[in-house]
């Protein structure tokens, strides 16, 4: 997720003299003092001179980065898996379609728990210590699935996991965001979201590889405990917390020298400035629940819970975690279907590394607007097909539902896939993107769930075409929800983003005090 905007300003007294305009708050507060001078300063003093983060630094930055995404690892991993593992457990257990449903959706329950929760333990206790602590839930989960007896007890394995899974969704972003730079959080942000995807095609290759052997489903939910080791051990050896948790709870100290480890040779005079303030605020100022809900601007609310929204009812997931039985119902064979499923998730994995590059220069907006027209498209096209699917034959039926599906992915990697996590980081304010998110991700978890163990009985009850209609409808309403209401924050800064927002904007936000 990008918190902020990629350029700073001079890093020294310039920066802290600018004026704060909150986007997400109703309040405008100045943070120097101001004085008469002040508002006939130039728009220009507040352009921000980029500054250039070595080569060194960037990959040492994401080196850290990714081994603390191993639990983003574990999430597309684990959620991913009930594709390729549904078709060997419903012929160990004599599944029922309901039942089937409940072992897909089971990790989504408690995934919301565990999410709504996260943020809380994670500001008490340390983003890295809730970590480590999620690899022992994980390791949990995993141990009792692998020797489930039972169904019943693989359910449960699967709540544990999912509550593995809700933590890390809300922690990991927390932690390779505030380790980052201002210059190049977008890009290491991105992290989250690539492991994401690279664990869903490790679960789809895992599941093709081990598809013949024998107790071939519990050795595919056994794959994922080799993240949960490798995080564990390389947690402890780096021992990185962020500066910014550090410096709300009042260890300035440590966050400097924590930040100065973090930064090697880059100049950190603007940034130490923030961490003091940061700890000040902590100190003098703790912003109540109640009044952070009252101060929050209905857009903010209603474009990020509306992205995350669309994020799951125009169908992602569903595809995604009964992929192998919906290409089954296009005429493939199991095997057939679970080397298809690869191909899908390697198209992307490659379409989220493209976005990485593409979301600071094509820009948000039109990235949502292209990706969402190409979902809504494909997804009438798969509807088209099924309906047709009398007058074609298996393999035509096969071929161009996969041609439907690699686009439609396509579209929902370089659009829904990344661009809501990084819009709704830049227009909430620091005093309130964790209750934005919170509610933002509860949101996405219900509707994840709801669409999931609901597809394949909205499926018998109606049909194939009936359900991807519904899905291309949502696209369409998904258009026309960015079009009107999203506003575009590529290259701009927090100032004018409060402008797009709001409509309006205070003259003092666009000069600096004196």
């Amino acid at each position: 997720m990008n918190e902020t905007l990629g350029l700073i300003g001079h890093q020294g007294d310039g920066l802290a003299a600018a004026a704060t305009y909150d986007p997400t708050m109703r309040d405008y507060r100045p943070r120097g003092g101001s004085s008469s001078s002040s508002t006939s300063a130039s728009a220009a003093n507040l352009v921000a001179k980029p500054i250039i983060v070595p080569a060194s630094l960037r990959g040492y930055l994401f080196f850290i980065a990714f081994f603390q995404c191993m639990g983003a690892l574990e999430f597309g991993y684990n959620t991913a898996i009930s594709s390729p593992a549904a078709g060997p457990i419903v012929d160990e257990f004599s599944l029922s379609t309901f039942q089937q449903e409940v072992f897909v959706s089971a990790v989504l329950i408690t995934a919301l728990f565990g999410a709504l929760c996260a943020g809380f333990f994670a500001d008490k206790f340390g983003r890295n210590k809730v970590l480590i602590f999620d690899d022992f839930i994980f390791a949990t989960g995993i141990v009792v699935e692998v020797l489930a007896p039972k169904f019943w007890v693989l359910i449960i394995a699967r709540f544990i996991v999912g509550l593995g899974i809700g933590v890390a969704s809300v922690v990991v972003p927390l932690m390779v965001t505030e380790i980052s730079p201002k210059q190049i959080r977008g890009e290491i942000g991105t992290m989250n979201q690539l492991c994401i995807v690279l664990g869903i095609e490790t679960a789809y290759i895992m599941g093709a590889a081990l598809q013949e052997v024998q107790y071939s489903w519990r050795a595919m939910l056994a794959i994922p405990a080799l993240f949960c080791v490798t995080h564990f051990f390389m947690a402890c050896i780096l021992d990185v917390e962020t500066p910014r948790w550090l410096a709300l709870k009042g260890k300035i100290h440590r966050a400097t020298r924590m930040l100065k480890r973090l930064r090697k040779s880059l100049d950190i005079t603007s940034e130490l400035k923030e961490l003091q303030q940061v700890a000040d605020e902590s100190n003098n100022r703790n912003i109540s629940l109640k009044e952070a809900f009252r101060s929050l601007r209905w857009r903010v609310l209603v474009i990020s819970m509306g992205l995350l929204f669309f994020q799951q009812i125009t169908g992602n997931n569903a595809i995604m975690y009964y992929m192998a039985t919906f290409f089954q119902d296009a005429g493939m064979s199991e095997a057939k279907s679970n080397y298809v499923s690869i191909l899908v998730g390697a198209v992307k994995v490659c379409m989220t590394i493209a976005s990485v590059f593409l979301l600071d220069r094509v820009g948000r907006k039109p990235l949502l607007l292209i990706g969402i027209s190409c979902m809504a498209m494909t997804l009438l096209g798969i509807a088209s097909v099924f309906f047709f699917e009398d007058k074609m034959t298996e393999t035509a039926l096969g071929i161009v539902c996969v041609i439907f599906t690699i686009l439609f992915v396509m579209g929902y990697a370089c659009s829904l896939g990344c661009v809501p996590w990084i819009v709704t980081s830049e227009i909430c304010s620091n005093r309130v993107r964790a209750l934005v998110m919170s509610l933002a991700l509860g949101v996405n978890w219900t509707t994840n769930f709801l669409v999931s163990v609901t597809f394949l009985s909205f499926v018998e009850a109606t049909n194939e075409q009936t359900v991807f209609l519904f899905f291309s409808a949502w696209a369409t309403i998904a258009l026309i929800f960015v079009i009107f209401l999203v506003p575009e924050t590529k290259g701009k800064t927090p100032q004018q983003i409060a402008h797009l927002m709001h409509d309006t904007l205070p003259k003092e936000t666009l000069v600096t005090s004196s």
